[in-house]
């Protein structure tokens, strides 16, 4: 059983973020591009021993930046009743296939 589609929403350097993974994928690319989050997401999902910095609790610096900005942004807005104010959330989705 593998991953073949991951979904992120708001985690770290991810506005919004949707691969479609194989058996067996590498992921490459220069540093600070997010392929530590990217691991860390999954292991928010299933374990936190796949993740780099092993945590399995959010903290507000795991939102996204933008995210929180637009948020604070509303906060201010004295025009947005609260009750229409969007409060951020992260979302992490994984899709496995193949069978065992």
């Amino acid at each position: 059983m593998y991953i073949s589609k991951l979904s992120i929403k708001n985690y770290q350097n991810f506005d919004e973020f949707t691969i479609n993974l194989k058996p067996l994928t590498l992921i490459i690319g220069e540093n600070n591009i997010g392929k530590s989050n990217h691991l860390d997401s999954i292991g928010l999902l299933f374990s936190q021993y796949i993740s780099f910095f092993k945590k399995r609790m959010l903290e507000l610096a795991d939102f996204n930046c933008i995210t929180i900005r637009n948020f604070k942004r509303q906060l201010l807005d004295f025009g947005i009743p609260p009750d229409k104010i969007e409060y951020p959330i992260i979302q992490v989705e994984a899709i496995l296939a193949g069978g065992i």
